[in-house]
């Protein structure tokens, strides 16, 4: 488990400042106003309680707060804080055979994915960055934030290619979650790059914890749920979801006419309302 993983599932609350975590201090008791005094390092890995003065590693937390070794904590916990606000390299293998654009694949199926990602509105620059191929696979193959995932080109089926390992708080594009007062969180990767620049991918229709608490620590002031058309009802609960973790400020929900947001400009707008819940519960049947 990565330490900020580990963060979020005991600190609800977690807050995000710059590189670093704060939290309620668990030593000098319940901080009721909010303050969270204690600030864990992203840099130093190292945590200090500004109110009552405790200090330590990361690894001295986790021992106090699980009620563990230090040897045991240091089993548990596999690195640093890395994936709060940037995207960093992979924590996973990449996909056996990948080559980055980065090293100018040659060969027609290199083209092919090439153009396919351009025609869809990928800039040069993010597929340098992030995009490769699987040479025989005809899919489209993205690396971001500890995660990757293959989009197939062709009517190759599964439509999505990812690791056998779970999501986590993986999120396309996580550096929306800095600097941008609102953000919109899109279901895929093509269509999170179609909504701009603040615009994050959950890569699928449901959010996991992890990802919810990582959105909600940045908490922007405002967030729009834009997933594709056939979605709605998923964005009702991913609204649901964030207030349950939290989150205090605007919501609205986009509903598309049809498909999704890289395909699609025709949608309405619908503030998150306990009057629109309720309608939204009723026209979806969800609960």
């Amino acid at each position: 488990m990565l330490i900020e993983d580990w963060i979020y599932s005991r600190f609800p609350e977690t807050k995000v400042s710059g590189v670093n975590l704060r939290v309620n201090c668990p030593y000098c008791g319940d901080d009721s106003k909010g303050h969270l005094y204690i600030r864990i390092d992203g840099e130093k890995n190292v945590f200090h309680c500004f109110r009552c003065g405790k200090k330590g590693n990361h690894k001295t937390l986790v021992a106090y707060i699980d009620n563990i070794s230090i040897y045991a904590a240091e089993a548990l916990i596999e690195s640093p804080i890395t994936r709060i606000n940037s995207a960093v390299k992979p924590r996973i293998p990449k996909p056996e055979g990948y080559i980055s654009f980065n090293e100018n694949p040659s060969g027609i199926e290199a083209k092919t994915v090439m153009r396919y990602l351009k025609c869809r509105g990928i800039s040069e620059e993010v597929i340098k960055t992030t995009c490769g191929i699987v040479p025989g696979s005809y899919r489209a193959w993205f690396l971001f934030d500890g995660f990757w995932q293959g989009r197939s080109i062709a009517n190759a089926l599964p439509k999505y290619m990812s690791p056998d390992f779970p999501k986590d708080g993986a999120l396309w594009n996580p550096d929306a979650l800095i600097g941008h007062n609102s953000i919109t969180i899109c279901e895929g990767i093509i269509s999170a790059i179609h909504a701009g620049s603040n615009a994050i991918g959950l890569l699928g229709k449901e959010a996991t914890d992890l990802q919810v608490r990582r959105i909600v620590s940045a908490d922007p002031v405002s967030i729009r749920i834009m997933l594709d058309a056939d979605a709605t009802k998923y964005s009702y609960k991913l609204a649901e979801k964030l207030v349950y973790f939290g989150y205090g400020r605007y919501i609205d929900i986009a509903e598309l006419a049809s498909g999704d947001p890289a395909d699609c400009k025709d949608f309405s707008v619908i503030p998150y309302t306990f009057d629109n819940i309720v309608s939204a519960r009723m026209s979806h049947s969800y609960m």
